[in-house]
């Protein structure tokens, strides 16, 4: 039997024709790991999808969702922002707190340079 990804457990987007594809099943008629069950068994609650015309979502550091066109039959992922995980917002404060350090240590030598040449120019007792 040809390669197949099965799709089923369709959920419902705030797009009407649109849903999100929440289980995918890559080798559905291996014999160990497989799903047991016939094609037409498979159909009647999802998709069969021939490996060679099944994509994987892009590798961008985001969350990926396979969503399925009900209309026109198209998959296609959209991708959100995945949240940090507690390392990396703590790099980022540290990171923020280093640039708001750099800048006040700038802002600090610009007022005392100010008041060097304040008191250079002032007149000597």
């Amino acid at each position: 039997m040809a390669g197949y990804v099965y799709l089923s457990n369709f959920q419902d987007t705030t797009v009407a024709n649109i849903k999100d594809v929440l289980y995918q099943h890559f080798e559905p008629f291996h014999p160990v790991y497989g799903l047991h069950k016939t094609m037409d068994e498979l159909l009647e609650a999802g998709l069969l999808i021939e490996k060679e015309s099944f994509s994987l979502p892009e590798e961008n550091g985001q969350i990926s969702h396979l969503n399925l066109n009900t209309t026109t039959g198209e998959l296609f992922y959209t991708y959100t922002e995945r949240e940090l995980t507690p390392e990396e917002r703590l790099m980022s404060e540290v990171a923020a707190l280093e640039d708001e350090l750099k800048k006040s240590d700038i802002e600090n030598k610009q007022a005392i340079a100010e008041l060097t040449m304040m008191i250079a120019a002032a007149p000597q007792a």
